[in-house]
């Protein structure tokens, strides 16, 4: 395994020097004392990535286009190695792994506008070797899926922008994507009440290459101090006398709507879904336009 196969990847040596990396990328590195043996940890909580040395934390890494999916791998160079009682454990308050996934081209999923397939004839680390491709401003992909949010799997340059309505209502105006290798998640919507739902990303700008989408039910019980309101207080203020476009105002109502619904206890909220809906609401409020068309 090459050390730029994995996202995140701990090695450590004999002489007990160590380094985190990156796809590849030396992040961090340290020293602890030398052993016969180490015990090896990494905890992922969305975008904060901690390495463990003996119980011990030795580095925290807040990726800001974190990987939130993948596989777990063990490797060595030439030397003679064990690995023994590997684990693989939930996090409180943090969904673990997806719950469905639905192809690009499954028969429940709706497209409108110009799109580009390939069927079967794709590369084989896409999902059933299809891809639907678009660079049409408004196309649009419409999904069905239970739980509590949706990943948008795919191959991507990170150039996409889109509107994602939910429920036939908007929820994020010019969400933009991350650049993604293929089978990783180039979009993510978390923090919906757990059932189920439609959603429709219409393509504003850009390129988007969709693979399958991947439906999440947010987990049960919170990491003990984690505070579960979603209302920044920088922003816990109201619009003022000014008189908000009805477009602007809608999109800050709903987002309002769905903060207070996590207040209230929203089932199936997780951390991640947290912070959605506070980025949300805080967008949508920097969104607000007077009806003259002037900004704040």
């Amino acid at each position: 395994m090459a050390i730029s196969d994995a996202a995140y990847n701990v090695r450590i040596g004999p002489d007990g020097a160590w380094t985190f990396y990156e796809y590849g990328t030396p992040m961090s590195s340290g020293t602890v004392a030398p052993a016969g043996t180490y015990r090896l940890a990494a905890e992922a909580k969305g975008a904060t990535i901690t390495t463990y040395i003996d119980g011990k934390a030795v580095a925290t890494y807040r990726d800001p286009t974190p990987e939130t999916q993948g596989r777990v791998k063990l490797g060595t160079d030439f030397h003679r190695v064990a690995f023994d009682n590997l684990k693989v454990e939930k996090i409180d308050g943090y969904t673990p792994y997806a719950s469905a996934q639905l192809d690009n081209m499954d028969g429940s999923v709706a497209y409108d506008g110009a799109w580009s397939r390939k069927a079967a004839f794709g590369d084989t680390m896409d999902w059933y070797r299809s891809t639907s491709t678009s660079t049409a401003t408004g196309a649009s992909v419409t999904v069905p899926f239970k739980g509590t949010g949706v990943d948008v799997i795919g191959g991507n340059d990170g150039s996409a922008v889109l509107d994602v309505h939910v429920d036939g209502t908007l929820i994020a105006r010019d969400a933009k994507t991350t650049a993604t290798d293929k089978r990783l998640a180039t979009y993510a919507l978390r923090g919906l009440p757990d059932g189920m739902h439609r959603v429709t990303f219409v393509l504003k700008s850009g390129k988007i290459v969709l693979d399958a989408f991947n439906a999440l039910s947010g987990a049960r019980g919170w990491p003990r101090g984690h505070d579960t309101d979603p209302r920044p207080s920088g922003r816990d203020r109201k619009p003022g006398a000014r008189r908000p476009h009805a477009g602007s105002w809608a999109l800050f109502a709903n987002a309002a709507s769905a903060a207070k619904a996590a207040v209230d206890g929203q089932k199936g909220l997780d951390v991640i879904g947290v912070e959605q809906i506070v980025q949300r609401l805080g967008e949508a409020y920097d969104g607000l336009a007077r009806e003259d068309g002037a900004g704040q």
